[in-house]
């Protein structure tokens, strides 16, 4: 749960967030993560509808970010990529809704982006991908 500022630091041993862990949790603005975090899985709606303000870095271990994992927030409004980060897929409306503006740079490592994933973002501007690439997409 977030301390009474609203931040959470992800340790660096925790190798993914369960699905809905910090659903609707409006007191959480922000979440880092350790140096030499292993995490690997973001579950299906872990921060759905949270109160997550600004930027959030994932780490470069992270492989998944399930379905609706950032839907709805509306404050979020920039998400990076760690420097060599795994990334295969981002799940079904993940980031729907959310605040996100801009553009967004994927890493080279994506290999499936599911069905509206950036739907209702009326500020993103551009998606890009590292190398220029996306091997497949989940049209499902």
């Amino acid at each position: 749960t977030p301390d009474g500022g609203g931040n959470v630091v992800i340790p660096a041993s925790t190798t993914s967030i369960p699905p809905m862990t910090f659903y609707g949790c409006s007191s959480l603005t922000s979440v880092s993560f350790e140096s030499g975090s292993q995490l690997t899985a973001i579950g299906d709606a872990a921060f759905h509808s949270s109160g997550l303000i600004g930027n959030i870095t994932l780490p470069a271990s992270l492989t998944i970010i399930g379905m609706e994992a950032f839907y709805g927030c509306s404050n979020l409004i920039s998400v990076g990529f760690e420097s060599g980060s795994q990334l295969t897929t981002i799940g079904s409306s993940a980031f729907d809704s959310s605040g996100l503006t801009g553009s967004i740079t994927l890493p080279a490592s994506l290999t499936s982006i599911g069905h509206m994933a950036f739907d209702g973002c009326s500020s993103l501007t551009s998606v890009s991908f590292e190398n220029g690439s996306l091997k497949t997409t989940n049209q499902g």
